[in-house]
């Protein structure tokens, strides 16, 4: 008997404190910032076609775009990414997503960005092969966004062509 009444004042005992533990420390603020913030410690790098996140989301079902960045003439990366995982529905907030997630840095004005050491003046993006000339038109459900770094629009229609 004795040993279930202290065994009934422990379980009670951490059932408040882990209660005023809850109201005390925990905040919607906070559980976002866990779950974007880059850690401090996470490997950095100045090439967006360095990593890639492979694979079609299968729970996405129909809610899915596909990032393609060709860094140059031999590097591209080639990325599926979840529509719901995307806070800000456009071109731009899917290339600073994938650069959160892949870590890298980008820098998205209006009509142009860059990643990385890469230079701005030279990308080129097509959402479906339509030219993107402002990053904050809107997702279309199942699109390739397609990025070209260096590439003439001649060259562009080649890589088409192979297609």
């Amino acid at each position: 008997m004795k040993y279930m009444l202290f065994y009934l004042c422990l379980v009670i005992l951490i059932f408040f404190g882990l209660r005023w533990y809850k109201q005390r420390y925990y905040s919607p603020e906070k559980l976002e910032e866990m779950i974007v913030a880059v850690s401090a410690l996470r490997d950095k790098t100045d090439d967006p076609c360095k990593y890639s996140l492979l694979g079609d989301p299968v729970s996405a079902k129909l809610e899915y775009i596909k990032v393609n960045l060709y860094c140059d003439k031999e590097s591209k990366t080639i990325n599926s990414m979840d529509l719901r995982a995307i806070k800000d529905r456009t071109v731009g907030g899917a290339i600073r997503e994938l650069a959160r997630v892949n870590g890298f840095e980008v820098n998205i004005d209006k009509e142009k960005f860059s990643m990385g050491t890469k230079d701005e003046t030279k990308w080129k993006c097509l959402q479906d092969n339509v030219p993107v000339t402002d990053f904050e038109t809107q997702l279309i459900q199942r699109a390739t966004i397609e990025c070209f770094n260096g590439f003439s629009k001649g060259e562009m229609l080649q890589f088409y062509e192979k297609k």
